[in-house]
């Protein structure tokens, strides 16, 4: 049979893509946030993501109904939940045992800083308030687990009657992602003053500068399909931009770093397959939502690699270390899990695509990450599937697989691809 660049037994067809990508859920779900405050505000978006969609109904339905559904969106929780703390009245926001199985307890001690009653029960939250009181000293936000109880606080601090100041707790830390909701708050006309300890300042009164804001592509996503192209045939991704306010943003550079073949031209990212991809050695702190992808790509280089500096794995919508852990042991790619990240022994052209089962355990990334091996030529039935329409649902489409039979061969009409 013949034989790909990278040494895989050759499917059906090479993978081929030309098109864009969706926009990002999460600039888009902070923008809802911001829109709710501002209902004249134009979001120019496109996405038919589960997490968007739960999104768009909670604020529409914010001033007129009780009972809120987050389904599995730990997103949505966390910022609908400080949203709906503004309001005077009584809110009971829904979701899936996981979600409140995740880290969440968070949002307790900063509603009773800001006098809001909230209590946990089995699968809602239940939030009584009277609207944000000013706490007697600044408030304090602990973001170990999640930078998005801080995000959280900041998209719903439009608009205060008193001025807010609040400190994250542990100081020190570089997150990325609320480095990214601190951009872009300060880009709607926020001005956000801090000193060198962290505390930071929002005056009252704070309004918009725009009347509209261009959602820019989901990069996470983008990345998914670049790695399919690098292992399996090409893509080109439209729209993409020069630069970003995502973290994830970074998988421009890391693809060039591992040798792959790319260009960014003209707005259009292209990615080809290539022959000798090579292993990395990267802290991932700022990007985790790459990992498990980015672990799969680790495989079919020639060498050791390793992903570092992400303990929060543990508590998103899976223990993701483990489950990649598990996916790699799988495929035959020897790995070692490790507390912060993983080491991946890659196998390069030693790697031949088997048959197994494989639970992404709900997350959506896994799935995804699980979809680069099947366009490949990996034959995976793949539990629950459908878990990618919470970020990215057209993700089988683009591959040209259906995820519910194991036969590659099987090609979806959409868009442009093979």
């Amino acid at each position: 049979m013949a034989q790909t660049m990278s040494g895989l037994s050759d499917p059906a067809e090479k993978f081929y893509y030309q098109g864009p990508i969706s926009s990002s859920k999460s600039i888009y779900n902070r923008a809802l946030i911001v829109k709710s405050f501002f209902p004249d505000l134009i979001l120019k978006a496109a996405s038919s993501c589960e997490d968007v969609k739960k999104m768009i109904a909670a604020v529409n339905n914010l001033k007129t109904e009780i009972d809120l559904d987050c389904g599995e969106a730990g997103t949505v929780l966390r910022f609908l939940a400080l949203r709906a703390s503004r309001e005077e009245g009584l809110f009971r926001l829904k979701g899936k045992t996981r979600l409140f199985e995740r880290p969440q307890k968070e949002l307790l001690s900063i509603f009773k800083q800001l006098s809001v009653k909230a209590e946990f029960f089995p699968n809602e939250l239940v939030i009584e308030s009277q609207g944000w009181k000013k706490p007697s000293q600044p408030l304090e936000i602990n973001r170990e687990s999640s930078s998005q109880f801080s995000t959280g606080v900041l998209m719903s601090a439009w608009n205060l009657d008193f001025p807010l100041e609040f400190q994250l707790k542990p100081s020190g830390v570089n997150d990325a992602y609320w480095n990214m909701s601190l951009s872009f708050a300060e880009q709607l006309g926020m001005k956000v003053a801090q000193n060198e300890k962290e505390l930071f300042f929002i005056s009252s009164g704070q309004v918009l500068n725009t009347r509209e804001i261009a959602i820019e592509p989901d990069y996470s996503s983008a990345f998914a399909i670049a790695a399919t192209a690098a292992i399996s045939g090409e893509a080109h991704l439209s729209e993409i931009g020069y630069t970003s306010l995502q973290p994830d943003y970074a998988f421009i550079d890391i693809l060039k770093s591992m040798g792959v073949s790319i260009l960014l031209e003209k707005n259009i990212l292209s990615i080809y397959q290539t022959a000798k991809i090579l292993p990395i050695q990267l802290e991932v702190s700022k990007t985790p939502d790459l990992f498990p992808v980015l672990a799969i790509l680790c495989a079919f280089s020639a060498g050791e690699s390793r992903l570092t500096g992400a303990p929060r794995l543990a508590h998103k919508e899976s223990h993701r270390i483990n489950k990649t852990s598990e996916l790699l042991s799988l495929m035959g790619v020897k790995n070692k899990p490790t507390k912060d990240g993983i080491i991946i022994f890659g196998k390069a052209e030693k790697l031949m695509p088997t048959a197994f089962d494989f639970d992404p355990d709900q997350d959506h990334r896994m799935a995804m990450a699980a979809g680069v091996l099947m366009r490949a030529g990996w034959k995976i039935n793949l539990k629950t599937p459908e878990v990618v329409k919470k970020s990215f649902p057209e993700f089988w489409q683009i591959l040209g697989i259906n995820p519910h039979r194991l036969n590659p061969k099987n090609i979806i009409a959409s868009g442009t691809h093979s």
